[in-house]
C-alpha cells in the first residue's frame, strides 16, 4: 500500500524549500531542470519519493486555470508531492515539521 500526500507552500525559493527538506529528512534532492515542468528538485529511493516543483507551469495560459498544476490551490507556489511506501512513514512526520508547508490532500492506494 502507498500513500500519496501533497504539500502547498507560499515560499517562492525553491532552492530554500530543497534545502530545508533535505536537512529535514537527511537525505539530498538532485536539482533538475524540464523543459516541459521547469526547475525542480526529486528524490527516488526503496521507501519513497519525493519532488518538489512550481505550481505554476504554463504562465503564456489565456484561462488561468490552465496554468497551474493544481488550480484549486493556486495560492501556493511550491509543490512538494511525496509517495511513500511501507515503512516510510517517518518520512511524513519529518516532513511535516518544515516551516511554510500546508498539506493539501492524501490519499491511499
Amino acid at each position: 500500500m502507498k500513500t500519496f500526500i501533497l504539500y502547498g507552500s507560499e515560499r517562492t525559493d525553491i532552492d530554500g524549500l530543497a534545502n530545508d527538506l533535505c536537512i529535514a529528512l537527511g537525505v539530498t534532492l538532485d536539482a533538475r531542470d524540464s523543459s516541459y515542468i521547469g526547475e525542480y528538485y526529486s528524490l527516488d529511493s526503496a521507501k519513497f519519493s519525493c519532488r518538489i516543483e512550481s505550481n505554476l507551469n504554463s504562465p503564456d495560459e489565456v484561462e488561468e486555470e490552465d496554468r497551474y498544476q493544481e488550480p484549486d490551490h493556486r495560492q501556493y507556489d511550491l509543490l512538494v508531492r511525496l509517495t511513500l511506501g511501507p515503512g516510510a512513514e517517518p518520512v511524513e512526520k519529518k516532513i511535516a515539521q518544515v516551516e511554510g508547508l500546508e498539506l493539501l490532500t492524501k490519499d491511499m492506494a
